[in-house]
C-alpha cells in the first residue's frame, strides 16, 4: 500500500491511497476510509474511491480526499498523537490494510473566532462585498438554484462568520433562549419527543413513545411541529428551548436541525432511532463533498449520545454518516419492523384495506414507492416524465392493480389518466408504506429503504432506476448496487413492464434469495425491537 499526504496551512490533509487490486466477481463494492482514533473519540472518514491502471499496467484501488483535520472530532483531540488507519469495506466485510500513521494532535485544534465592537462591524461589510462572489463560485461548482444560494451562504459563513440565513437566524434565537433556559433544572426522567415531520402512526417515535408514555417514573414531553425552524414562531422557539433545557433525554428519529447547534447540557442524553432499516444510499457525512452533503465543520447529527440500528454490520455506516463513535451504534433493531412479526396485526390491515378498498380483493397489486429527488423536504420530488401510468398499465393484465405511494417529502403527484381511476390509486397521504406492504404482491421501488421492509416479506422486486448513474454522482450508494438489490433491475418503462410481468408471474416471482440480505442488514430484526429499544431507554435514564 502506498499513502501520499500533506497537510497545509489551515491543516487540511489530502491524501491518496493506493493498493494494488485484485478484481473477483461479486465481491461487492470496494471503498477505503480512514480510521481516526484519539482516546474515546474515534471517527471513519470516507474517501472516493475507485479502479484506476498505473504506469505498469496493474489495477490499483486509488482512495483520496481532502480533510479539515480540526473538525474530524466534535471535541479537542488532546495531547497525545492521533492514530490514522486505512480501512478497506467491501461486500459487507471490513479490515485495516497496511499499518497504522500517527498525526500530531496540534493539527487537530479548532479555530477560534471571537470578534466583537468595530471589527464585527467590518465583517457585516465584508460579507456583504463578497456575497456576488460566493454565489459565482457556488454556481461554478455545479450548484444550483435554492442550493446554489444555500452554499454561497456557507462560503460568507467560512470567509467571514456571517451568515444571511433565515433559518440561522432563528436557530441563533433558539440559541439564546435555549442559554437563559439552562437556569431551569433537568429532570434526569423527562423524556423529549421532538420530530419536525408528521410523526407516522407505526412508525419508530410513535412507537416508543406509546411504549414510554404509561411509566409513572418517567415525565413525556413532545414538541412535534411539522415546521422547519424557520418557519416556527418566536414563542415555538422559546417553547422548546426551555423543553430541551429540561429534558434529561432527547429521542429523535429523524434530522433535527436546531438541535446540533446548541450546547447540550452534559446531563441530557441525545438518542437517535432513526426512520429506517439497513444502509442503501449514502447519507450524513457519508455524502461530504457532494452535492447536498454537509460542510466538515458542520455539528449536525455529532452529538448523538446513542443511535439504534437494524445489524451489527451497520454499525460503521450509522457511525460514519452521523460521524460519531461506533461505541455510540448500537444493533438494538427497528421498531417499525415489530409488525412484520404480529399475525394478528397483518390479519386486521388485510381486512381494514380489503373493506376500505373492495376492489382489491381477487387482485394482484403492485407497489409503487419510489424515493424523492432534490436535497430535502424543501425542494424534494419525483420527476414526471420518468413513470406514465398509462405507458404502465396498459400492457398489464386486467386483475392487476397499481397502488402509488410517494415519499412524504414528496408535493408533486402523479398523473392518473380517467380511464385507469378504477385499477390506479395514489395512497401517498392516506396509509403507511409498513401497511401497504401487507397487500403488495410486486414492489417496484429504487432507492428508497422500503426495501428492507419488503425483504422481511420476502416480496418480489423492481428496482426502476432510469437515473442510476447521475444518482451515484450525486449521492452514492454504500454497496455496489446491482450486487446489493435483492430484485430484478430496469433502466426505461419498457424494462419496467418486462420485469414486473415477470415478477407476477408466479412460478417465477421469487427472484431473489433474501436470507444472505437479511443476515447482512437485518440481524436485529425479530419483531422485539420496540421492547428491547424501551427497556435500554429506562435503564439508560435510571442510571443517572
Amino acid at each position: 500500500m502506498k499513502i501520499v499526504q500533506k497537510i497545509d496551512e489551515e491543516n487540511r490533509l489530502w491524501i491518496e491511497v493506493s493498493k494494488k487490486a485484485i478484481l473477483k466477481e461479486n465481491m461487492g463494492k470496494p471503498s477505503l476510509k480512514l480510521y481516526f482514533k484519539s482516546g474515546i473519540q474515534d471517527r471513519l472518514f470516507p474517501l472516493e474511491t475507485s479502479f484506476e491502471e498505473n504506469k505498469s499496467g496493474e489495477y490499483v484501488l486509488v482512495g483520496r480526499n481532502t480533510i479539515l483535520l480540526p473538525y474530524v472530532f466534535l471535541n479537542e483531540a488532546g495531547d497525545e498523537k492521533v492514530e490514522v488507519r486505512v480501512e478497506l469495506f467491501q461486500g459487507g466485510s471490513r479490515k485495516a490494510i497496511g499499518e497504522p500513521f500517527y498525526l500530531d494532535s496540534k493539527y487537530f485544534v479548532k479555530p477560534q473566532m471571537n470578534v466583537t465592537g468595530r471589527f464585527a462591524e467590518i465583517r457585516w461589510i465584508v460579507a456583504l462585498l463578497l456575497l456576488p462572489v460566493a454565489v459565482i463560485t457556488s454556481f461554478l461548482a455545479g450548484n444550483k438554484g435554492r442550493n446554489a444560494l444555500k452554499k454561497a451562504n456557507q462560503h460568507i459563513k467560512r470567509w467571514t462568520g456571517i451568515s444571511f440565513s433565515l433559518r440561522e437566524f432563528k436557530t441563533d434565537y433558539l440559541k439564546k433562549q435555549y442559554e437563559k433556559s439552562l437556569s431551569l433544572p433537568v429532570k434526569t426522567n423527562n423524556v423529549l419527543f421532538l420530530s419536525e415531520r408528521k410523526v407516522e402512526k407505526g412508525g419508530n417515535l410513535a412507537l416508543v413513545y406509546d411504549e414510554l408514555k404509561n411509566n409513572k417514573n418517567l415525565i413525556i414531553t413532545s414538541f412535534l411541529k411539522t415546521k422547519t425552524v424557520d418557519r416556527l414562531s418566536f414563542k415555538e422557539l422559546r417553547e422548546s428551548a426551555r423543553l430541551m433545557a429540561e429534558a434529561g433525554c432527547i429521542v429523535l428519529e429523524d434530522f433535527y436541525p436546531q438541535l446540533h447547534a446548541l450546547d447540550l447540557r452534559k446531563e441530557t442524553k441525545v438518542i437517535q432511532l432513526w426512520h429506517a432499516c439497513g444502509a442503501f444510499k449514502a447519507f450524513g457525512f457519508s455524502r461530504l463533498h457532494k452535492p447536498g452533503g454537509p460542510e466538515e465543520e458542520s455539528k449536525n447529527h455529532r452529538n448523538y449520545d446513542k443511535v439504534f440500528v437494524s445489524g451489527e454490520k451497520m454499525i460503521p455506516y450509522y457511525s460514519e454518516a452521523f460521524a460519531i463513535p461506533e461505541e455510540n451504534v448500537l444493533p438494538l433493531g427497528t421498531p417499525r419492523t415489530d409488525i412484520f412479526f404480529d399475525e394478528a396485526y397483518k390479519e386486521q390491515i388485510f381486512a381494514e384495506l380489503f373493506n376500505q378498498f373492495p376492489v382489491f380483493r381477487g387482485k394482484r397489486r403492485i407497489l409503487f414507492a419510489p424515493t424523492f429527488r432534490g436535497q430535502g423536504n424543501k425542494d424534494a420530488y419525483y420527476p414526471d416524465s420518468s413513470f406514465s401510468v398509462e405507458t404502465f398499465m396498459k400492457d398489464m393484465p386486467e386483475d392487476v392493480i397499481l397502488i402509488i405511494k410517494q415519499h412524504p417529502f414528496v408535493k408533486n403527484t402523479i398523473n392518473i389518466p380517467q380511464e385507469y381511476k378504477d385499477r390506479v390509486f395514489d395512497l401517498s397521504k392516506k396509509i403507511s408504506i409498513n401497511d401497504l406492504l401487507f397487500v403488495t404482491d410486486v414492489l417496484i421501488t429504487d432507492y428508497s429503504s422500503s426495501v428492507f421492509e419488503a425483504a422481511l416479506l420476502d416480496i418480489p422486486m423492481v428496482f426502476y432506476v432510469f437515473d442510476e448513474d447521475s444518482y451515484r454522482k450525486d449521492r452514492d450508494f454504500y454497496e455496489d448496487f446491482d450486487s446489493f438489490i435483492p430484485g430484478l433491475k430496469a433502466e426505461n418503462q419498457d424494462e419496467l413492464k418486462k420485469q414486473t410481468l415477470i415478477c407476477l408471474d408466479n412460478e417465477k416471482a421469487l427472484t431473489y434469495d433474501t436470507t444472505e440480505f437479511k443476515e447482512t442488514f437485518l440481524s436485529a430484526i425479530d419483531g422485539n425491537s420496540t421492547k428491547r429499544i424501551t427497556e435500554y431507554l429506562i435503564d439508560l435514564i435510571e442510571e443517572d
